[in-house]
């Protein structure tokens, strides 16, 4: 799946910025007409002429087709994608600009031919300029009246261009939690990844993706932005590309804690998000519990008090402690899963 988000991404044509960009381009591809000779004035005009109004059709026609049908079909892509999509773009308004696209570059086509059709019947070299005339005031005029959808499915297709690199086909595990608890660190320590840190919260505001490599292959880790504990239906768009991750794609959770609550957020708080993500998601959710180097015996006797639990692992993403251990179980993990299927 990530190989054909790439292939859509490459044979994407992209909308022009405006209308007048692509009127300018057509006059272009009409100033490149031929320097062909007829037997007199009129007859030189005409073959002008006409190759001037086949080559503006050709290019302006082509060009909105590739446009619409070039791009993503929507329907076909899979719902991690199409929900990441629908934070930031309207898809029925994409959907409906993209079809008015398309007529729009028959409609070219269409009147390009009965131009073309006016000028090899014309005996007049004053009727054959008018014609020329004519063609490009009616196609500018098809441009204006999509202007707006030009720009809607131009805002498309740039979204989507940003769309991350995930393979969805491959064994994922989606890193969790409130901000601030070391998300980032962590997946930093599990890969090669290199998402950005820093000590304030709502650092990472996109889903990062890195590989955890083993000998039988690859486990692909997203770290996702941090969650809050309020309901799905009234989260930001940074937080719902966390919830997209863990809904869709997510074939284990490592649910990340910060005992030292310096995070900014108490131990009760993350007990909300965790339950959260745990409304989300089918597949098992570990309990990883960060700041190993600074978390005293009380900080993690509380943090078992509050959250209930015996079983989690113990580490310090800033100080590599215990991630080997981690890594290890992740892969151990996969293979066992493998094993079963």
């Amino acid at each position: 799946m990530c190989a054909e988000i790439a292939r859509l991404k490459q044979q994407m044509v992209f909308a022009p910025k405006t209308s007048s960009e692509l009127f300018e381009q057509m006059v272009k591809q009409c100033r490149k007409r031929t320097t062909k000779k007829g037997a007199n004035k009129l007859e030189t005009r005409r073959i002008r002429t006409l190759e001037c109004i086949k080559s503006a059709t050709r290019f302006a026609a082509g060009k909105l087709k590739n446009v619409a049908l070039k791009s993503p079909f929507v329907e076909d892509l899979h719902p991690f994608f199409r929900e990441l999509l629908e934070i930031s773009v309207n898809i029925e308004d994409y959907k409906s600009c993209a079809s008015r696209v398309y007529s729009a570059s028959k409609l070219i086509n269409r009147i390009g031919r009965g131009y073309i059709i006016k000028v090899k019947r014309s005996q007049k070299t004053d009727e054959i300029v008018r014609f020329e005339r004519e063609f490009f005031g009616r196609t500018y005029s098809i441009l204006k009246d999509i202007e707006d959808c030009l720009s809607t499915v131009r805002n498309f297709q740039v979204t989507f261009q940003n769309l991350p690199d995930i393979d969805v086909s491959l064994p994922t595990v989606i890193i969790a939690g409130a901000p601030n608890v070391g998300k980032s660190s962590l997946l930093r320590r599990l890969s090669r990844a290199k998402p950005e840190v820093k000590p304030y919260p709502f650092t990472t505001k996109e889903l990062i993706v890195g590989h955890l490599e083993h000998l039988l292959g690859k486990i692909q880790l997203i770290d996702t932005p941090g969650l809050l504990d309020s309901p799905l239906e009234e989260k930001k768009n940074v937080e719902r590309k966390a919830v997209i991750a863990l809904k869709h794609i997510s074939n284990l959770v490592l649910f990340i804690v910060d005992p030292t609550e310096t995070c900014g957020f108490s131990l009760d708080y993350q007990k909300k998000v965790l339950e959260t993500v745990r409304s989300i998601v089918s597949c098992d959710v570990w309990i990883v519990l960060n700041k190993a180097d600074i978390a005293s015996p009380s900080h993690v006797e509380n943090f078992k008090k509050k959250f209930n639990i015996n079983e989690f692992f113990i580490i310090s993403a800033e100080k590599g402690v215990n991630i080997d251990k981690l890594k290890n179980e992740i892969i151990e993990y996969f293979q066992n899963r493998n094993a079963k299927i």
